[in-house]
């Protein structure tokens, strides 16, 4: 399954081709569409990365019968890396923020948030993991990537004694921002959220 992805918006308007320059009206500035087309790959990078190991587990009918028996989750968010740090106040992005956003929307919907004891308890240990990855490729200019999972225990058919923590069930978005729109970051991660939110009340139909 693709991932999915998330075009945020520029400084200069939506992430694209259109538009007229100052050269013939018709096929705009080069050096814009250069750096316009830079966009894109480091969008494409990121995809190739992030997506493919979120595939492991994507939102598929497979994936959501994985979430069937699970009573409720522990979250875990990431910190978020340093080159978007120096915009948190700003923005009121971090670790901490997302952390108590998304388990107030779990709640919300109806889902146990365990904390760390009853975690430990938990049948197969479920993880909401939330890993929230960037990279500054010009300045201002961040290219990022939301990844959530659903983590737990599962045992290898190879052999069944072997136990290990891995995703069954994940979702990414990826885009691109500047210190203005960092908020799009923390409107993904709730975004994705909602898709766990869904996939988990599918799975125990």
């Amino acid at each position: 399954m693709q991932p999915f992805v998330h075009m945020a918006q520029s400084p200069s308007g939506r992430v694209g081709f259109r538009g007229k320059g100052r050269n013939d009206g018709k096929t705009g500035d080069p050096r814009r569409l250069m750096r316009k087309a830079g966009i894109f790959f480091v969008i494409a990078a990121f995809i190739c990365v992030f997506g493919a190991q979120a595939c492991l587990g994507a939102d598929s009918e497979a994936a959501r019968k994985s979430l069937s028996d699970i009573k409720g989750v522990y979250v875990f968010v990431e910190d978020l890396q340093p080159n978007l740090q120096k915009y948190n106040k700003r923005a009121e992005l971090s670790a901490a923020e997302l952390q108590r956003s998304v388990e107030a929307q779990l709640r919300e919907a109806g889902i146990k948030v365990y904390d760390r004891e009853e975690w430990l308890h938990a049948s197969g240990r479920p993880i909401l993991y939330v890993n929230v990855n960037t990279h500054e490729y010009e300045k201002y200019q961040f290219a990022y990537d939301v990844r959530i999972e659903l983590q737990q225990i599962v045992y290898l058919e190879i052999n069944s004694a072997a136990r290990l923590l891995a995703p069954t069930w994940s979702s990414n978005t990826t885009g691109v921002v500047n210190p203005g729109t960092v908020k799009a970051i923390a409107d993904d991660v709730k975004a994705g959220v909602a898709l766990f939110i869904n996939a988990y009340l599918a799975g125990r139909r």
